[in-house]
């Protein structure tokens, strides 16, 4: 994998697996390459109950269907949750703006089957109307981003979940 690593560092904390999970797809071949080789059938690990599972995994092409609709569904969402933790926070309008865009990247990335991305797109909607859609979102900004953070990765992970779940039982 030429020297990158899979895990990066991200300023959510809880957007860590959905970013390693795209720096898995993205190494595919890599990582094929690295269970098919000897070196990795000389090695300790390639013998454990442990070794062998991630190497069944990797070899499933469900699991790459299903990690990859999961990076799909959750990167436009956390690529939003880090601008808006960035130190230049964008202005409402722009958020509002950029969150649509979200939401119909989302609905896409389902091919716009309504069953797939509403659940998702109603998570989005509690969390935005519960706490940044109001008059007072401008003074209240800067505290609810935490909030508002949290609360969406653990909702849309947990949706997202269910949903991998489906596609990998399927």
């Amino acid at each position: 994998m030429d020297g990158h690593d899979l895990v990066k560092p991200t300023k959510i904390k809880s957007a860590v697996p959905f970013v390693t999970l795209e720096n898995i797809i993205s190494e595919k071949r890599n990582i094929t390459a690295m269970f098919i080789s000897s070196a990795w059938n000389n090695t300790t690990r390639s013998s454990t109950v442990e070794g062998k599972r991630v190497a069944k995994l990797e070899g499933d092409a469900s699991f790459w269907r299903g990690a990859g609709m999961v990076v799909k569904l959750t990167l436009p969402l956390i690529r939003v949750l880090c601008l808006m933790h960035g130190a230049d926070k964008p202005q409402m309008g722009y958020i509002y703006e950029t969150i649509d865009q979200v939401k119909e990247t989302i609905k896409e990335g389902c091919n716009s089957r309504k069953s797939e991305y509403m659940p998702i797109w109603k998570a989005i909607d509690e969390i935005w109307d519960g706490h940044l859609h109001s008059p007072l979102h401008a003074t209240g900004f800067t505290f609810l981003i935490q909030a508002f953070s949290i609360q969406l990765i653990s909702k849309v992970i947990s949706r997202s979940a269910s949903a991998f779940y489906v596609v990998w039982s399927v």
